[in-house]
C-alpha cells in the first residue's frame, strides 16, 4: 500500500503543485529487456518484489505538498498502468491516453489544458515516468523551494518555467545542456544559454571548453506556471495548441474516467519535444530559470547508466549494513 508521506514543506503546507508524469515512451532504450510490449518504465529492474520505475515515480509525488498526479501515456499501455498503479495504490487524478506518441510538446500542452480546467493559476511539476532519483526527499525539497521562489519572484517578465540541471558526469550528446547565468535568489539562477542535445561530441567538447564551470545537463524535469506556459504555446506554437484543444474537447472518457484523446485530431499534432519546440527559443530565455539538482539522478537511458545506478545502490546498501 502507498501511504501519503508527510514532509517538511517550504511554503504552504496544503497541496500546491500538480505533478504531470510523462510516460509515452515505446521501449526503444535498454533493448532487448525494454521493448514495445513492456517498455522500461514498467520493468522491475531491482527484482520482482521491487517497484518499477513508474511505481517509484508515483510514490515520489505521493506527498502532502502535491495534488494527485496526472499521467500522460500511450493508450496501448493502459492495462500495464492500471495493474501497477493498483499494486501500490497510489491513485492518479487522471490518466490521459494518447492514440500514438507525439513527443513531449503535445503531451505537456494537452495535459496543461486539462490541469487549467481544474485550477487557472496552477503550478505544475512535469517529469518523465522512467527516471531514477536516489535522494527522493531532497528532490521534493528542491522542487518546493523552486516553486516558492517562482511565486515570490518580482522579476519582470515573471518566471514561466524552471529547469533542473544535473552536473555532467561524462561528455555526451545524449542530453541537453544549460549554462548557468546570474543568480536570482537562493539556488535559482538565470539561464545564459540552452542547447538541447548537441548534434555531435565535437560540439559538446566546445561547450565544455568554453563554459565548463557553469554547464549542466538538462534533466527534463520542470516546474512551470501553467497559465504562462499555455500562453507560450498559444503565442509560439498555435497549431499544437489548437490541435491539443480539439483532441481534448473531442476525447472519450472510460468508466474509470481515463481520457482517450481523439485519434483524428491527434494525428495532426507534430511529434516534437518541448525543448526543441519552445524552450530553445531566444525570445523566452528571460522567462526561464534553473536550479541545480543534486539528488543522484539518472534517466537510465543506456546500459552503462543502469550499471552505475546498480553499483550506487549496492554501495549504499553495504554502507548501511556496516553502519548498523
Amino acid at each position: 500500500m502507498c501511504e501519503v508521506v508527510a514532509v517538511h514543506c517550504v511554503g504552504d503546507k496544503r497541496a500546491a503543485i500538480f505533478p504531470l508524469i510523462l510516460g509515452g515512451g515505446l521501449g526503444k532504450r535498454l533493448w532487448p529487456i525494454s521493448n514495445q510490449s513492456v517498455p522500461k518504465q514498467f520493468l522491475k529492474l531491482w527484482g520482482c518484489k521491487a517497484d518499477s520505475l513508474m511505481q517509484k515515480t508515483l510514490r515520489r509525488v505521493n506527498r502532502l505538498f502535491f495534488h494527485p498526479p496526472v499521467i500522460s501515456s500511450n493508450a496501448k499501455y493502459i492495462s500495464l498502468l492500471r495493474e501497477q498503479i493498483n499494486e501500490i495504490e497510489c491513485m492518479p487524478s487522471r490518466i490521459i491516453l494518447e492514440p500514438y506518441p507525439r513527443n513531449t510538446a503535445a503531451a505537456i500542452c494537452v495535459a496543461s489544458l486539462y490541469i487549467d480546467s481544474l485550477e487557472s493559476e496552477a503550478y505544475v511539476l512535469s517529469m518523465p515516468i522512467d527516471h531514477y532519483i536516489e535522494d527522493e526527499r531532497r528532490f521534493c525539497t528542491i522542487v518546493e523551494e523552486a516553486y516558492v521562489l517562482m511565486k515570490k519572484s518580482t522579476m519582470s517578465p515573471e518566471i514561466m518555467l524552471t529547469l533542473f540541471g544535473v552536473k555532467p558526469e561524462t561528455i555526451t550528446h545524449e542530453y541537453g545542456y544549460l549554462q548557468q547565468g546570474y543568480s536570482i535568489e537562493g539556488q535559482m539562477s538565470q539561464i545564459a544559454d540552452f542547447v538541447e542535445k548537441p548534434d555531435s561530441k565535437h560540439r559538446v567538447m566546445r561547450l565544455y571548453e568554453e563554459r565548463m564551470r557553469d554547464l549542466y545537463w538538462n534533466s527534463g524535469i520542470y516546474v512551470y506556471k501553467n497559465s504562462a506556459l499555455l500562453w507560450a504555446f498559444k503565442e509560439y506554437l498555435p497549431h499544437i495548441y489548437d490541435v491539443c484543444c480539439a483532441a481534448l474537447n473531442f476525447a472519450k472518457y472510460s468508466k474509470g474516467e481515463d481520457i482517450y484523446l481523439c485519434k483524428y485530431m491527434w494525428s495532426s499534432v507534430p511529434a516534437v519535444s518541448i525543448e526543441y519546440a519552445l524552450l530553445e527559443k531566444q525570445e523566452l530565455r528571460s522567462r526561464l530559470a534553473m536550479v541545480p539538482l543534486e539528488v543522484g539522478w539518472s534517466d537510465i537511458g543506456i546500459w552503462s547508466n543502469l550499471y552505475r545506478v546498480i553499483q550506487r545502490i549496492r554501495y549504499s546498501t553495504t554502507e548501511h549494513i556496516y553502519s548498523t
